[in-house]
């Protein structure tokens, strides 16, 4: 590849880095909006947002993919908790399983050293404990073994 390809491909990554980063900000600003109107009134309602981010995410080709992942799970994992009142058993694990997903994606296809490893299973781990609550106790589990091969 020349190094004009390869600045060229770099430019369209960090544009891509930068819309991810815009779009979370406005999910973001939504979700702490969520008493008022124009908020998310709901977690399907914020679902729905940022599931489209997560997407965006899995289409990076570089590491950067990891660190965004990460922030986006910690996020999820607390915006879950706080819509208690408006979580359905279904939905939860449809949550989860599309998480997982984008995870084992994740470590498909890019190296993972052992400091991602840790975070990424530190992550996973908590949201595991998290949807135990209900009644999800096997979330993340496949995504846990290919990192930590239990």
């Amino acid at each position: 590849m020349e190094t004009e390809d390869i600045l060229k491909e770099e430019r369209h990554e960090t544009t891509r880095i930068e819309k991810i980063e815009h779009d979370y900000a406005q999910i973001q600003r939504k979700f702490h909006k969520r008493n008022e109107p124009g908020g998310y009134g709901t977690i399907q309602e914020y679902w729905k947002d940022f599931t489209h981010v997560v997407q965006l995410t899995l289409h990076l080709k570089t590491s950067s993919s990891i660190q965004i992942l990460l922030n986006l799970t910690g996020d999820f994992h607390d915006v879950f908790d706080e819509f208690s009142e408006t979580k359905k058993t279904l939905d939860c694990q449809e949550y989860f399983e599309a998480m997982e997903f984008a995870w084992k994606s994740i470590i498909q296809t890019h190296k993972v050293d052992q400091t991602d490893k840790v975070r990424i299973l530190n992550v996973l781990r908590d949201g595991q404990d998290r949807a135990a609550a209900f009644s999800l106790p096997s979330a993340y589990s496949h995504a846990i073994q290919m990192l930590s091969g239990e």
